[in-house]
């Protein structure tokens, strides 16, 4: 029954962290009362109450922003909340200052060099990304090939383990290689994400027929998650397909 809302702020201009407060608090009262919904459930649960926690997080730029890299976070908590756990601080990275709480993320300058100097071009980024995808999918192909003929009494579940001997460590070999690419410029950023969810749900494949784990699972287990697995492969796969048609 907490109403919480996160605000992400773009400074820009160079501000003082004093100047930042002033700011969080303004921000603070503009949205105390906002109406913005995940779902209807908490819609139901908390339309026409106001915020009790408030996050403002600042950052110079849009893309700061998509790769959620800031400067400092303000929190605000209303007298319902245990202050006393909200406001606490380090006198170091976490601390209060004219009323505000602030806690400042020192990484900030060094990942957003990091950002800047590993981020690839588009094309590159989406070339490279596709050359393990048509693997990786096809191997994924395989194992559903496989798993089905396994449901289907055609193979074992020796015969599938067997099966999945072989197609495992190809997997994971397109899994690194997909963890070892360059960062994608924002305006690729969600279709180079959706990719590697599908990648993961995919390496999901390798978790319950290998035998590293098999002990770990019934067979009813098995089964019963590697269908789920299935699903939310096709799940992927369609979103990557949505995004790729706006590239």
């Amino acid at each position: 029954m907490t109403k919480r809302y996160a605000v992400k702020t773009i400074i820009k201009e160079p501000l003082s962290l004093e100047e930042i407060g002033k700011i969080s608090l303004e921000i603070t009262k503009k949205v105390k009362h906002a109406e913005v919904y995940n779902n209807e459930i908490s819609k139901k649960r908390l339309s026409g109450k106001s915020a009790n926690i408030i996050w403002i997080y600042f950052g110079r730029d849009e893309s700061d922003i998509v790769k959620n890299n800031y400067i400092c976070v303000t929190t605000w908590v209303d007298d319902s909340q245990d202050k006393k756990w909200w406001y606490r601080t380090d006198n170091k990275d976490t601390f209060i200052l004219n009323g505000v709480h602030y806690k400042i993320f020192s990484y900030y300058e060094s990942l957003r060099t990091y950002n800047k100097e590993n981020t690839d071009s588009k094309d590159d980024v989406i070339f490279e990304t596709k050359k393990i995808l048509a693997s990786v999918v096809s191997l994924a192909q395989k194992v559903i090939h496989f798993f089905n003929e396994y449901n289907n009494g055609v193979l074992t579940e020796e015969d599938f383990l067997k099966k999945m001997d072989n197609l495992i460590p190809e997997i994971n070999k397109c899994v690194v290689d997909s963890q070892n690419l360059n960062i994608p410029p924002d305006e690729i950023r969600d279709w180079s994400h959706a990719c590697a969810d599908l990648i993961g749900t995919i390496y999901d494949f390798t978790l319950y027929y290998n035998r590293k784990y098999i002990s770990q699972r019934t067979p009813e287990n098995r089964r019963t998650c590697m269908e789920m697995a299935i699903k939310q492969y096709y799940l992927d796969l369609e979103k990557v397909r949505q995004l790729e048609e706006k590239l």
